[in-house]
């Protein structure tokens, strides 16, 4: 006989601008830490980028 599944509880630490928008998550910020992740995307410039890089673009915030 399987039991039911049971639901655990998870810890992430994401940047702020992955959680825009997103519901049925709570967000506790972190203090007293200096968090930072830079990131860098290189994409190829002789071809188009394929549906997982442009839904990681729409998740990036605007250069500069």
């Amino acid at each position: 006989m399987l039991s039911e599944p049971t639901v655990q509880p998870g810890v992430a630490l994401l940047p702020r601008f992955v959680l825009d928008g997103v519901t049925g998550v709570t967000v506790l910020p972190v203090t007293g830490a200096d968090l930072c992740w830079p990131l860098s995307l290189a994409i190829a410039a002789d071809r188009a980028p394929g549906a997982a890089t442009r839904a990681l673009i729409t998740l990036l915030p605007a250069p500069g």
